[in-house]
């Protein structure tokens, strides 16, 4: 048999097992066990972004992607040729430096989030290797490891390196 996580009357239960439920400020009884959440929070996030999700899909439904990016790019384009024809190269220089600078820094996030990731990702397996190595337990001692360790570029290899006021030690 199997219990429900909620009920609206505890006659859905059997006797036997209604103890093991306890009434809610909504009038419905909750089965009070470890492990078992109350996720009707999360269910109505869920759907609000699902709904927002809808709204946004339906405001933006005749935009195609694809045709935006192609007559941005020829207006850009006419832009250029026009700043070229009249002889304004000031404009023209103006562009570049714009264009280029907006390159960079989707180039720089990009790095970044990169290098966030994995530095992420060696620090938390070289720690849980170590911590796992010295018989201890990863999901208890992990947040403390992480928080005095971290990663040193050298010569193009990455390294996790414990940190402390007087030395430094590779994991």
């Amino acid at each position: 048999m199997k219990l429900k996580a909620i009920v609206t009357s505890l006659d859905e239960v059997d006797e036997k097992y209604r103890d093991l439920y306890t009434q809610g400020a909504d009038g419905k009884y909750r089965l009070d066990a470890e492990g078992v959440e109350d996720v009707t929070g999360l269910k109505t996030a869920l759907e609000n972004e699902r709904k927002a999700v809808r709204d946004l899909k339906g405001r933006f439904s005749g935009i195609d992607a694809d045709e935006y990016a192609r007559l941005k790019a020829e207006d850009a384009e006419r832009a250029t040729k026009k700043a070229k024809d009249e002889g304004d190269w000031k404009a023209l220089e103006r562009q570049l430096l714009e264009r280029h600078a907006t390159e960079l820094k989707t180039h720089q996030d990009r790095v970044g989030s990169l290098t966030s990731a994995l530095e992420t990702h060696l620090v938390d397996a070289q720690a849980t290797a170590a911590i796992a190595g010295a018989r201890g337990v990863p999901q208890l001692l992990l947040p403390h490891v992480k928080s005095a360790v971290k990663v040193i570029e050298e010569d193009g290899q990455f390294s996790v390196r414990v940190v402390d006021a007087v030395v430094s030690h590779r994991v």
